[in-house]
């Protein structure tokens, strides 16, 4: 009798002891997959950029670099990076220019009849101009929903109503348009430059926010409806 209770309680103990192995293998290859993909967004763009930089300064240096060559008689180490740098300079002080924008609107024109280099072209252009300033998706707010609190734009406003853009991500310049009484808006108190790299990083650039001060504004403006309902 005693030896069955204690095969018993070994095969209690081996089962227990498989799952915990289970368990522990489980979350450890959920872990890794999780930091895996938070690691491929997070590395995306930095990877993309150096991408293109090398692709450009091989470009630069196969080209110059026979140049200078035929020229010098000798190679210098490092000559596309040094041209690619003196050429995103020029390029910068030529975009300054009134030529420039004859040339970027006459470029604009040629990308805009092909299909899908143009869809491309003008979320790029759209992304640059508002971190450039030219132009603005709205004013920063702050819409509360369910148990939290969502970025957003106010686009136009009344006394009353408010048209409010939700960003989508990564790609801000598109998103959902809602209606809101404007009293129910948080004005944060955030740049826009700020809530478009929240967006574009999916959310792993963090915004400086007072979830405290959020609240009581929340609760300001929802004691002030209350009181306009009673009236």
């Amino acid at each position: 009798m005693e030896r069955n209770i204690e095969e018993t309680d070994n095969k209690v103990n081996t089962k227990s002891q498989n799952q915990n192995k289970e368990g522990f293998f489980g979350r450890l290859k959920t872990s890794i997959k999780d930091n895996f993909i938070v690691g491929l967004i997070f590395s995306g763009p930095i990877l993309g950029t150096l991408y293109i930089l090398f692709l450009l300064f091989s470009f630069f240096d196969r080209i110059f670099g026979q140049i200078y060559y035929k020229i010098l008689g000798f190679n210098i180490p490092g000559a596309g990076l040094i041209t690619l740098f003196v050429f995103i300079v020029l390029l910068g002080v030529f975009a300054r220019t009134y030529f420039a924008n004859f040339f970027l609107g006459a470029f604009e024109r040629v990308v805009k009849k092909i299909p899908l280099v143009s869809s491309i072209y003008s979320t790029l252009k759209s992304v640059s101009d508002i971190f450039q300033k030219k132009r603005s998706l709205g004013r920063p707010v702050f819409v509360f929903f369910g148990q939290g609190y969502i970025p957003a734009f106010e686009i136009s406003s009344d006394d009353k109503i408010a048209s409010v853009i939700i960003p989508s991500t990564p790609n801000p310049t598109t998103g959902f348009v809602f209606l809101f009484p404007k009293k129910n808006l948080i004005y944060a108190n955030i740049s826009a430059e700020e809530f478009m790299k929240f967006f574009l990083s999916l959310g792993m650039y963090m915004l400086k926010v007072d979830l405290d001060e959020l609240e009581r504004m929340r609760l300001r403006a929802s004691e002030g409806n209350s009181l306009e309902q009673k009236n």
